[in-house]
């Protein structure tokens, strides 16, 4: 039943109070997609099920009245995966307003009768609970922060797939540090650090497992993300700096390369700058040097962010997994929240003085603007012509068609990234 790229086809389901007209979106290419049942607002929609599909999903957009029908729908899905080329093991199901109550009574029924795993794929903020308010900023961030960690998590290795089984446990400046340790045990390693809200598995399920085939990788966790613990002690980037120091320091890594993501990129630069000498090479993805580098008014509107927008989502779901206290997500929350309004702002001078040379990895549709990027990659020695003057040692790619949380899930991380740390360095 395959279509061409970006297909659409018409069927008619048979739902407990009569037909149910649907309409299945298929990527073609290869089989086996993650399949996304979902039910769309229908006056006011707002996901795209199209550009969905475009991502590597293959979507049924339906309208079921009631729950039972919400249901049945679903059982069709999962029976029929396959003959849909999708894989019944990565099966999501979703919805806007109406919807996303449509679809979290189907994870409800599915957990009572003991369904195989089924993920919910609800977009938060959609409704606004009684005697709060949301602007349309943080409101668009909700659903895009669950759109996109579906997407990342239904395409990417699961997590399981991804971590050792126990994780390790170093104990620095008082803090209970979790991190683990992939592939050879010689060479120079690769230390990977993960973004807000998240951890190992959630960000880098898909592309550890590629960076350790033929290098060692540590991958550590922050204060109060993941595995690791949270202490008496606000959340900073300089906190983190020296955490993620003193850890390789016990570790007796002298030399390392260094690849953050996010608030990870942050620290990964707090780490070029501060320990020069333990940095070799830096690969920086969605970064800033400084509180400039994203679109006006974003980070004042992450202040009314709330725990709920990320119920639902692996990053959620991940805490709930990992943390030694599921219950202080809210914690974590309004501690991040906290940090965002004490960010480092390195000078001009201090990127243009950095040793290690540095790969910029963003998305085109980044919450870091494009002309940021460029800029602060003519800081590194960018922006020069290369035919006339050489290649400067950093480097700069911006990939289409990429969002915030999408841009370390993309396939391409998989050949740039060791394509920059293989490449001969000077330093």
């Amino acid at each position: 039943m395959a279509l061409e790229l970006g297909g659409t086809a018409r069927l008619a389901l048979r739902g407990v109070r009569g037909r149910l007209w649907s309409d299945l979106h298929q990527p073609g290419g290869p089989s086996g997609t993650p399949l996304l049942v979902l039910f769309p607002d229908s006056s006011r929609p707002v996901i795209d099920p199209a550009a969905l599909c475009r991502t590597g999903l293959t979507v049924l957009v339906t309208h079921p009245g009631d729950p039972a029908d919400a249901v049945a729908v679903v059982e069709w899905a999962a029976e029929h995966a396959a003959e849909l080329d999708a894989d019944p093991a990565r099966l999501l199901v979703g919805g806007e307003r109406s919807g996303a109550a449509l679809a979290a009574a189907v994870a409800r029924h599915a957990r009572q009768n003991g369904w195989p795993p089924l993920r919910l794929f609800v977009p938060p903020g959609t409704t606004e609970p009684e005697g709060t308010t949301m602007t349309r900023s943080t409101t668009f961030l909700a659903i895009t922060t669950t759109v996109a960690a579906a997407l990342a998590v239904g395409c990417a290795t699961p997590a399981a797939d991804a971590t050792p089984e126990p994780g390790r446990y170093a104990t620095v400046n008082g803090l209970e540090m979790y991190y683990e340790v992939h592939g050879p045990e010689t060479g120079r390693p690769l230390v990977l650090l993960h973004g807000a809200f998240s951890g190992i598995g959630v960000d880098f399920a898909g592309l550890l497992p590629e960076l350790a085939r033929n290098r060692r990788v540590i991958a550590v966790e922050q204060q109060a993300h993941g595995h690791t613990p949270d202490i008496d002690r606000p959340l900073r980037v300089e906190h983190m700096v020296d955490d993620t120091v003193a850890l390789l320091d016990q570790l007796g890594v002298t030399r390392a390369d260094v690849l953050g993501y996010s608030m990870g990129a942050a620290v990964a630069l707090g780490m070029g700058l501060e320990r020069p000498e333990l940095v070799h090479k830096l690969v920086l993805v969605s970064p800033g040097y400084d509180t400039n580098s994203t679109h006006a008014g974003l980070m004042e509107s992450l202040q009314g962010f709330r725990p709920e927008m990320l119920h639902g989502t692996p990053f959620h779901d991940y805490y709930l997994r990992a943390a030694p206290r599921p219950e202080d997500f809210p914690v974590l929350v309004e501690k991040k929240k906290e940090m965002d309004r004490h960010y480092p702002d390195h000078p001009r001078s201090a990127v243009q003085g950095l040793a290690a040379p540095v790969l910029l990895v963003a998305g085109d549709s980044d919450i870091v603007r494009n002309d940021y990027l460029v800029e602060f990659f003519g800081l590194l020695g960018g922006n020069v012509i290369g035919d006339m003057v050489g290649l400067p040692a950093s480097q700069l790619a911006i990939l289409p068609g990429t969002t915030h949380l999408s841009v370390v899930h993309r396939p391409e991380l998989h050949t740039i990234v060791p394509g920059f740390l293989d490449a001969p360095s000077s330093t």
